[in-house]
């Protein structure tokens, strides 16, 4: 569905079409292998039905709870400065043209935000951003169906609720990998057969699709490429997944391997590098909180940063001086692998971008890993299911009734409407900001909406198309002298938003 989801975007928008083509598409397959499909559901409802009260009242909390966190207000800032945006764009008129001249966020496009785009409904003039919440709930549910001693932590997952339920109210991509990443290590400890290693490299290709930062991470995957086979494999499917990838970069912003600027089309609306550094220095400020690039200096602050952030930057440093005093990372070749695939991914994303949500899924596995090793060494095995029901209701309390907008250090970011609104028989809109207002405003050929209340640089919220906020362009044209214009399209009259972007001088 990505995959098809994404490749259409490039052509067109996500509307009825693409959706009611996708339906017909699955009942025909489903028509078609009725019987091994009918027996393959049968047997994941009998796999997955709870024996035990306790089993039953976990499914029970993960479903209500995901449920009434996945309708409420997003709490994640990106969701309002260009989730939204993405997922708008690409149901309206698709991927076009150097739409990253825009918004440079718009860049990312996440595959993970055009799949949402796919299936959010957005022609029933209402969309539900909301697919989140039910791969959470799937993940949740599989985890409590393993039973091999190698993945044994694995039935702990539903203790990382708190973190996860942090991102299941807005279409972060980041939840996307939480789930993923520790499918594919409890696979990958257990593994036995090339048929798993298949799924693993398949998983893992997709996971780097939806989310690039994880890709350092892939190098757990060189030691069982000594086989032709699994070479093949991951070269095939490497390739399918990395074509897409690069034209869609292409499209957005003219940089194949972008968020790495080493390489560039000459199109016209190929994003300027001027604008990419200013907009990256941003970034660097408020990831290392300092506009110095001396490392020592990197290092000290960004291991002293203030709240939440602070915490988890020490965390994940102690989490990996810790682990490898455990005799099963060191003996275990498949746990030692997955150990330096975390601690590569770690060296490599701290000299690019080292924001702490990039590392929560070696946090989760890390700690998962040292929760099940005390439960063997003080033999509470009897607790274990009260350990998960009690993760869950916790997430629940903490994070949908007790702090529902989230955490976050700027009080601009908290704002809601109604932050108590459990929103039961409704859910909410896809912003925290429903009443915000937006005003239009001209610059050249380029009319474009803006948030009259600056809260946020990046601001974008749910405004209509084409929606950037007037401070950032501004921002942008006093330090580079480049506005963001309509192209003329090749095959329109005049100028039109589907032929996409490029950027200008000001003046010219």
């Amino acid at each position: 569905l990505t995959l098809a989801f994404t490749i259409t975007s490039f052509f067109a928008g996500l509307n009825q079409f693409s959706f009611y083509t996708v339906l017909l598409i699955s009942i025909l397959l489903y028509l078609i292998y009725f019987k091994s499909l009918s027996k393959l559901i049968s047997v994941a409802f009998s796999d997955y039905r709870p024996k035990k009260n306790a089993g039953l009242i976990l499914l029970i909390l993960i479903v209500i709870g995901t449920a009434l966190k996945s309708a409420q207000y997003p709490s994640i800032v990106d969701n309002e400065s260009y989730y939204i945006q993405t997922i708008k764009w690409v149901n309206e008129y698709g991927l076009v043209k150097g739409l990253a001249n825009l918004h440079l966020f718009f860049a990312q496009a996440s595959p993970w935000h055009i799949l949402h785009a796919g299936l959010n409904f957005s022609f029933l003039g209402f969309w539900f951003n909301d697919l989140n919440g039910f791969f959470l709930i799937l993940t949740l549910i599989y985890s409590q169906k393993l039973s091999d001693w190698e993945s044994a932590w694995m039935n702990l997952l539903p203790l990382a609720s708190v973190i996860c339920f942090l991102f299941i109210d807005s279409p972060s991509p980041d939840l996307a990998l939480l789930c993923l990443i520790p499918i594919i290590i409890s696979l990958y400890a257990s593994e036995t057969n090339n048929d798993n290693f298949k799924i693993i490299t398949l998983l893992f290709v997709f996971a780097a699709f939806v989310k690039i930062t994880i890709l350092p991470f892939g190098v757990f995957l060189l030691p069982k490429l000594r086989r032709d086979k699994n070479i093949t494999f991951l070269l095939i499917t490497g390739l399918v997944f990395g074509i897409v990838w690069i034209v869609k970069n292409l499209i957005v912003s003219g940089y194949p391997l972008y968020p790495l600027t080493v390489f560039r089309i000459d199109a016209d609306w190929t994003v300027p590098i001027d604008v990419i550094d200013t907009i990256n220095a941003i970034g660097h400020r408020d990831t290392y909180c300092t506009t110095s690039h001396n490392l020592v200096q990197m290092f000290a602050s960004w291991i002293y940063l203030p709240g939440v952030k602070g915490i988890m930057n020490k965390l994940i440093l102690v989490l990996l001086l810790i682990i490898p005093l455990f005799r099963e990372i060191r003996i275990n070749n498949r746990y030692r692998a997955i150990y330096f695939s975390f601690l590569t991914q770690l060296i490599i994303l701290w000299f690019v971008s080292p924001q702490y949500r990039f590392f929560l899924p070696a946090i989760i596995f890390f700690l998962l890993f040292l929760t099940h090793k005390l439960i063997i060494k003080f033999n509470l095995y009897r607790f274990t299911s009260y350990l998960t029901n009690s993760g869950v209701a916790i997430a629940i309390v903490l994070t949908v009734i007790l702090v529902p907008h989230g955490i976050s250090s700027k009080k601009a970011y908290n704002a809601t409407e109604e932050p108590g609104r459990l929103n039961i028989y409704k859910p909410a809109p896809p912003t925290r900001y429903p009443d915000i207002e937006f005003e239009a405003i001209k610059i050249g050929n380029l009319e474009y909406y803006s948030v009259k209340d600056n809260f946020l640089l990046f601001a974008t919220c749910n405004g209509e198309l084409p929606c950037v906020n007037q401070a950032q362009i501004d921002y942008i044209r006093e330090r580079t002298g480049y506005i963001p214009q309509i192209r003329r399209g090749k095959y329109l009259k005049g100028y039109s938003i589907v032929s996409g972007f490029h950027s200008v001088k000001a003046g010219d």
